[in-house]
């Protein structure tokens, strides 16, 4: 039994920074997304622009990972380095534009034609086997088809008439649902009689 008649005095109060494994954790996903992101965009550079580069045909893979600390070590910092290979399934736009008009032509139905800037595509990837290097997309596109104006029957026709003549005619043919007739120069009031003058769009 003992008894003290002073206050004790002395010692003393500190803290100790400590590596928990979650800090692990959250330095090891925040390196990995940013390698991610940073190859990606390294990738993306690096492709032909005539090339299409799909997000979910991109990988990373870690091939070497390093912290400089372990969990309980008493540190206020420590290192984590990270080595990544990423890589990409692309290929060539026009190949698929190509692929898809093949199978819009082989079903066009006679007369028709295909207006090739109006293509539409859109390619969401269906599966991709990254060991093979094989990726199945689903394709969705779609393109205007119209059926051709008659134009030399059209200028044989055209020559000379008034503007109201001229949007009479063709206003009757096939298919046509809106017409514009530019007359130049501009003073002109009937469809000039060259016929190397009369243009179509």
């Amino acid at each position: 039994y003992g008894e003290s008649f002073q206050p004790f005095a002395g010692g003393e109060k500190k803290e100790y920074p400590q590596v928990l494994p979650e800090d692990l954790d959250r330095a090891k996903d925040a390196l990995s997304q940013k390698a991610k992101k940073e190859s990606s965009n390294v990738l993306q550079n690096e492709i032909p622009k005539d090339h299409l580069f799909l997000a979910d045909a991109f990988k990373t893979e870690v091939l070497e990972d390093s912290f400089s600390a372990k969990a309980g070590a008493e540190l206020e910092k420590f290192n984590y380095e990270m080595a990544v290979r990423a890589s990409v399934l692309t290929f060539k736009k026009e190949d698929l534009d190509k692929l898809v008009k093949g199978l819009i032509l082989n079903q066009l139905p006679e007369g028709k034609e295909i207006d090739e800037g109006s293509l539409k595509t859109e390619y969401p990837i269906f599966s991709i086997d990254k060991g093979s290097n094989k990726m199945t997309l689903s394709l969705k596109a779609g393109i205007n088809i119209f059926s051709p104006l008659d134009e030399s029957f059209l200028r044989a026709g055209l020559l000379g008439k008034s503007l109201s003549e001229a949007k009479m005619l063709l206003e009757k043919q096939p298919g046509v649902k809106k017409i514009k007739i530019r007359l130049w120069p501009f003073w002109l009031k009937s469809i000039p009689k060259d016929l190397q003058k009369i243009k179509f769009e």
